[in-house]
């Protein structure tokens, strides 16, 4: 096993250069951070309370959701902030190949792993979110398992640096 000056893991294998899949799904990953912190941002800081009940009157999401969503309490809105910030600058990471990736993108996971028991297990969320809602919430994670994935194998196959 080979263990740098500063304890981490060198892989024993020579570093690879990325392949083309590696830059697109970099890529893709750049734009599921990118559209996250947008979606983010829209849900607590744009969107009005009559601009949520345009989304129930239209059936888009379920009575209550619009409530559950404007009395979430700062430090769960602060924590999904900070999870996508951490999927944004993952995929930068990814890019940029460094290996501050798998760390970005682990806080991501684990953040992510917090406010699904908080909303799931501990608010019973899914008795104000449709059918539609909760597959993309569960989509959602697994893109954060999957990137996670990603992330530490580029690190073990030596692409991140």
């Amino acid at each position: 096993m080979n263990i740098d000056h500063e304890g981490d893991y060198v892989p024993s294998r020579p570093a690879q250069k990325p392949t083309v899949g590696y830059w697109i799904i970099a890529f893709i990953l750049l734009l599921w951070g990118v559209g996250y912190v947008v979606l983010i941002a829209e849900a607590f800081f744009i969107m009005r309370p009559q601009d949520f009940d345009r989304l129930v009157n239209a059936g888009m999401i379920l009575p209550g959701y619009d409530d559950y969503v404007q009395h979430l309490p700062q430090w769960i809105v602060l924590l999904t902030l900070f999870k996508g910030f951490t999927r944004l600058a993952g995929a930068v990471a990814l890019l940029l190949r460094r290996r501050w990736a798998v760390t970005l993108y682990s806080m991501s996971l684990l953040t992510s792993c917090l406010i699904f028991f908080r909303g799931f297990v501990l608010d019973s969320r899914a008795t104000f979110e449709g059918p539609a809602q909760i597959g993309l919430d569960v989509v959602f994670f697994f893109l954060s398992v999957y990137a996670a994935y990603f992330a530490i194998a580029a690190h073990w196959r030596g692409i991140l640096r």
